[in-house]
């Protein structure tokens, strides 16, 4: 059995794509440190404050809470929520039906 050895032009396309990284990491760094040095920081109303927990944060299993985070800031809602809404019109036509 063989070992596969990574090629040349891969090792560039990675040191190529971490210097990428690198940079927007320290934009980032100098952009924050722009907006401590105006002040821009401090003005806001959580400035220096513990972040809040989100609802559910400490339920929710830690495998999931990434994956969670990414599809609520992309308003994505998880499929139990469309399941949650189809309960609640079959129990509404149920009732209907009942009267």
């Amino acid at each position: 059995m063989t070992t596969r050895r990574p090629s040349a032009p891969l090792s560039e396309q990675r040191k190529k794509r971490d210097a990428a990284i690198r940079s927007i990491d320290e934009r980032i760094a100098e952009h924050l440190e722009q907006a401590r040095a105006t002040g821009e920081l401090q003005s806001a109303e959580s400035y220096g404050k513990p972040l809040v927990e989100m609802a559910g944060y400490a339920q929710t299993p830690e495998e999931f809470r990434l994956s969670f985070k990414i599809l609520k800031n992309a308003e994505v809602p998880p499929p139990e929520i469309a399941l949650f809404h189809q309960r609640a019109t079959l129990r509404q036509q149920l009732a209907q039906c009942a009267t």
